[in-house]
């Protein structure tokens, strides 16, 4: 299933989304549960998407009509 989430949302694979990974103090670093320190950028075989790592976009305004 979390395949068919990643395809179907065209959400990029890195280990910034992965469930086995968790930030460090460098921005674009990652510590992963098995490669150990890596960039956000890369991914692995094992990936694995966590929803709860993604962030949402804000929605956009709605415009307010002038009276």
């Amino acid at each position: 299933m979390k395949k068919k989430l990643t395809e179907e949302y065209d959400i990029c694979k890195s280990c910034a989304f992965c469930e086995f990974a968790s930030p460090t103090l460098e921005e674009d670093r990652m510590l992963c549960k098995r490669k150990g320190v890596v960039a956000a950028a890369y991914h692995c075989r094992h990936f694995s998407y966590d929803l709860m790592k993604r962030a949402p976009l804000r929605a956009p305004r709605l415009p307010t009509e002038i009276s």
